[in-house]
């Protein structure tokens, strides 16, 4: 009989520490689960903060880059050389008369296949070019001069014109409609 007893406490000794066991097993692991749930929270908030601190540089980087622009626009509009451009293109037989196109280039402005206003010619320093793959912290710093260079003549003229195509290193302007059917 102490036999079957010394087996029956025996047997639940060990129940009793397999029971202790697998209850601090199942602890550690959602202890394990609640850390992998706060390293995963911690690891969002840091890229949710990183992403937040992306966007106001990038909102920094294009207001800088617009105020630059809008310089170049004043510092353009103001230039003597921006009434010669506009009388090289819009004046004939002592008329004004507003091209259907004015191409902008860094090296000329033009009405195709009619007028060319050359910088060469004038002995006015070519414009800037941009770079295409620029960022907009770059631009910040050179604008886009020949976008704000078309910018000034359309002003001019009274903005007349719309921006057809827009590449770093040519602007298209074409007259805007004024009638339709």
């Amino acid at each position: 009989m102490a036999v079957v007893i010394l087996i029956v406490v025996g047997v639940i000794g060990v129940l009793i520490y397999r029971a202790i066991t697998e209850k601090a097993e199942r602890e550690d692991q959602l202890r394990k689960m609640e850390e992998e749930k706060e390293a995963k929270r911690i690891r969002e908030e840091q890229e949710n903060e990183l992403q937040q601190r992306k966007i106001q540089e990038e909102k920094r980087e294009k207001a800088a880059f617009e105020k630059k622009q809008q310089e170049l626009v004043k510092q353009y509009a103001n230039s003597p050389l921006l009434k010669e451009i506009i009388d090289c293109l819009c004046y004939r037989d002592g008329q004004r008369e507003l091209p259907l196109e004015i191409t902008v280039e860094n090296r000329m402005v033009y009405v195709p296949y009619v007028i060319n206003f050359t910088f060469s010619e004038h002995r006015i320093a070519d414009l800037p070019k941009t770079n295409g793959e620029a960022s907009f912290a770059e631009l910040s710093k050179t604008g886009i001069p020949v976008w704000a260079l078309a910018t000034a003549i359309n002003q001019a003229l009274g903005d007349e014109y719309e921006e057809d195509a827009v590449i770093y290193n040519m602007v298209i302007l074409k007259l805007k409609t004024t009638r339709s059917f």
